[in-house]
């Protein structure tokens, strides 16, 4: 919970001056009171609140403690990474700081280092359960497009198919009998 005893208002006069923030939000990172302001310009920075010490963009040591805040399991961090380029399994803005954990689901958090926070989550079931929904909907690249063509080009055989056995179903079963002929 954030703490009672901090102006936050007192605080945001220390680091920034009002007609340059776009928005404000008091949170928590890794069990610290903080300040996230968002600046018209849309940059974002993190403050300590109480101290209005700029926080942002976040350390090494700073992404292991808000991993090891946000991690709700057994095991320890195993390597902290940063990452520029595109990774397979984090798909969201970079650079990002990767921290993997050696437990049994092979945890690993990436943390944003503009805002602290925990930018995504993912384990071996996650990643068994992103692989089948690559199958299932055809993006063998991005693994988030379901409107791909491939989809739809099978998705219209499908259909055809379909429509086929229907006239097919009905065909056979209408009124036309063949003639039968006798051998004389």
């Amino acid at each position: 919970p954030l703490d009672g005893s901090i102006n936050f208002i007192d605080s945001l006069n220390k680091v920034a001056t009002p007609s340059t923030v776009q928005s404000f939000n008091a949170a928590m990172v890794a069990d610290q009171a903080v300040i996230q302001v968002t600046y018209k310009n849309e940059t974002t920075e993190v403050y300590q609140a109480k101290t209005g010490a700029k926080l942002s963009p976040f350390s090494e040591a700073w992404a292991k403690k808000i991993a090891l805040s946000a991690y709700n399991d057994q095991g320890t961090i195993s390597s902290v990474e940063w990452m520029t380029d595109d990774n397979l399994y984090y798909r969201g803005k970079l650079p990002v700081w990767k921290v993997s954990f050696d437990d049994a689901a092979n945890k690993v958090l990436y943390v944003s280092p503009r805002t602290g926070r925990i930018a995504a989550r993912r384990s071996t079931l996650w990643r068994v359960y992103d692989t089948l929904w690559m199958l299932h909907i055809m993006d063998y690249e991005e693994r988030s497009d379901a409107h791909n063509l491939l989809l739809q080009a099978a998705a219209l055989t499908g259909l055809v198919f379909a429509i086929s056995g229907l006239w097919l179903l009905f065909y056979s079963f209408s009124g036309r009998r063949r003639k039968k002929t006798s051998v004389q």
